[in-house]
């Protein structure tokens, strides 16, 4: 009697946007499982982060810099969990977001490796959201920039919607905002600092590239295959330029991947340098970082 056969992994360099298209999700994501026997299991996000903490708290995890505005901070792997635990409980107990839901976090559209937009990104996943990558997708949440606050109208009454101002601090805005719009650095400070809620698993969808009306129909990027895109990121200290302009799907994820998932998985750190900057001073930046390219 022939045993069944596993289904086959996609190689690590697969492209976003196959992986993300009907025709290979309907092909591989129904039948693949990161829990298939002989397999190593695949650590959730907030493990790896708890586990980061716990054997080197107060080292270096994140060192964001915009030279163009003179912007330079550090979060450790303590400070960055902390505020990850504080956004995973905001969408929760705040805004009421089910492990499921998904979201459109704009923010990566335009500040890829800003630090907020990582530690969203680590929320969402953490509490069990994907992330749409489709302009029309079905999305539950909306977490904006300050550039696209300044377009809108009364949201009072649509569903959820956060904005971030990235001040350097993570403050929150200086001026109103329009009615049924969150301000993320005004009520993320108040959440606990520890989030209890269910994790997500391995084989949750942290990438979503199914359209609206799509009904039935769900395919897109496993967190065990974005952890599998990690093999190229080595441990250490790394310097990250993401694109400028951000390069779409495709140059978030390999942003996220070298900024945040590489880092957390290799136990390494990250310098992202974001914005227009010389090379001298890239160079500059990076013996001061002690940072390799």
């Amino acid at each position: 009697m022939s045993r069944p056969r596993a289904p086959r992994r996609p190689p690590a360099h697969t492209p976003l946007s196959r992986l993300l298209s009907p025709a290979y999700g309907a092909r591989y994501r129904a039948t693949v499982s990161t829990s298939r026997p002989g397999t190593r299991p695949v650590p959730p996000i907030h493990r790896l982060l708890r586990e980061r903490r716990r054997r080197h708290g107060g080292d270096p995890l994140v060192t964001y810099y915009r030279p163009a505005d003179g912007i330079r901070i550090e979060l450790s792997a303590t400070t960055f969990a902390g505020w990850v635990d504080k956004t995973a409980n905001l969408l929760v107990d705040d805004l009421g977001l089910d492990p499921g839901d998904r979201a459109r976090l704009g923010l990566a559209e335009h500040h890829p490796g800003h630090w907020v937009t990582l530690v969203w990104t680590a929320a969402l996943w953490q509490v069990g959201l994907g992330i749409v990558t489709e302009p029309d997708a079905r999305a539950d949440l909306l977490v904006l920039g300050p550039e696209a606050v300044e377009g809108l109208a009364d949201l009072a009454g649509a569903g959820p919607v956060v904005a971030c101002s990235l001040h350097p601090l993570g403050l929150g805005f200086t001026r109103p905002l329009p009615a049924g719009v969150t301000d993320f650095g005004a009520e993320v400070p108040a959440q606990p600092d520890a989030y209890v809620g269910p994790p997500a698993g391995p084989d949750e969808i942290v990438y979503v590239g199914a359209p609206a009306g799509a009904e039935g129909i769900e395919y897109g990027l496993r967190w065990s295959e974005v952890i599998d895109r990690t093999s190229a990121v080595s441990s250490g200290r790394r310097l990250v330029r993401p694109a400028d302009p951000p390069a779409g799907p495709a140059g978030q994820l390999a942003t996220v991947v070298e900024a945040l998932v590489g880092p957390v998985v290799h136990d390494g750190s990250v310098v992202v340098v974001e914005g227009p900057v010389g090379d001298d001073e890239l160079g500059r930046i990076r013996r001061a970082e002690h940072a390799d390219v």
